[in-house]
This record gives structure tokens, sequence and C-alpha cells, in this order.
């Protein structure tokens, strides 16, 4: 067998490569592991959703196939006490999770309500809904239905909303 010293190069080259991409794929789940294990309790203080909320829709105004619409009911301030990072984390993921559901084509509806002792804030998207039977699993660490996903979005937006002593949870259209 007589191998040719181009062909160990280019071989020793795609291994390189490889290890190089598994590296980067280990390495960036070892930091979302740490960011859910040392999820800062924070500083709390004043902010309001409204203006965090807009900050993230701002961010995603290159999905040209998505629109965003914000209900109020006329409220201007949406102010509660929270760790602004935290929640745009929140934020964010569940937006990203919406643009997923809906293939980056459609509708995210946020409507924020105030009620006598809260604050609500519904995310609607117009994607195909998360079956029944994995509503119980759906904010664990290191459930996902996802071919690229880590499992570890959605608990991270349960530990913060948690921290921010809220809940969240979640129903489908035909609920």
């Amino acid at each position: 067998l007589i191998v040719s010293r181009k062909s160990d190069e280019r071989i020793l080259k795609d291994f390189q490569a490889k290890m190089i991409q598994q590296i980067s794929v280990l390495s960036e789940i070892a930091d979302e592991f740490s960011n859910y294990a040392e999820l800062p309790s924070g500083n709390m203080k004043e902010v309001d959703l409204l203006i965090i909320l807009n900050k993230i829709i701002n961010l995603f105004k290159h999905e040209n196939q998505v629109k965003f619409k914000v209900n109020t009911n006329d409220i201007n301030s949406f102010k509660i006490s929270g760790v602004e990072n935290q929640l745009i984390r929140v934020f964010n993921n569940l937006i990203q999770n919406s643009l997923q559901a809906m293939n980056h084509k459609g509708l995210i509806q946020i409507k924020l309500q105030k009620t006598a002792n809260n604050l609500l804030v519904d995310f609607i998207d117009n994607g195909s809904g998360i079956p029944l039977e994995i509503h119980q699993k759906i904010f664990e660490p290191k459930f996902t239905t996802k071919s690229k996903g880590k499992g570890l979005g959605l608990a991270l937006v349960w530990q913060i909303i948690s921290n921010h002593n809220a809940r969240i949870s979640i129903s489908n259209k035909s609920q």
C-alpha cells in the first residue's frame, strides 16, 4: 500500500478541522451549562418590561418575513423589580423559539397586561405548537426536540423567571 504525502496531509487537515469544530461545540455546550448553573441572583432594581421587550424586538428587525405586534392595552409602563440582563435573556430566548417554530415566517404577538396583583406577558406565534405529551418536560435541562439544540434555553428561561418570583407556563392554540 502506497500512500502519498499529499494524501496524508489532506487526511491530517480534515482531522484537525473536525477536531477544532468538535472542541468548539463542546466549549459552547460547557458555556451554556455554566451559564445555567451559575445564574447570579443579580441586583434587583426597577425595570420596565416594555422597554426591555422593545430593545429585544429591535434586534430581530432583520427578520424580513416576521412581524411583531405588541399589545399593551394603552398602558405605557410595566415596571417590576428585576435583573435587566436576565430578562433580556428570557425575551430573546422566547422570541428565538417562536422564530424557529414558525420557520422564520409569520407573526409574533406579545401581550402585556396588568392585573390587580400581577403583570402578565403572553408570547403567541403561529408555529405548529408544542405537543401536549412534552409540555411537562419542556423546561427541564437537557430536554430538546431540536437536532442542534442543547436543551438549555427554556430551562434557563424557567430558572430566571423563578428567580424573579414569577411563573411561566405553556399552552397551545387548541387549549
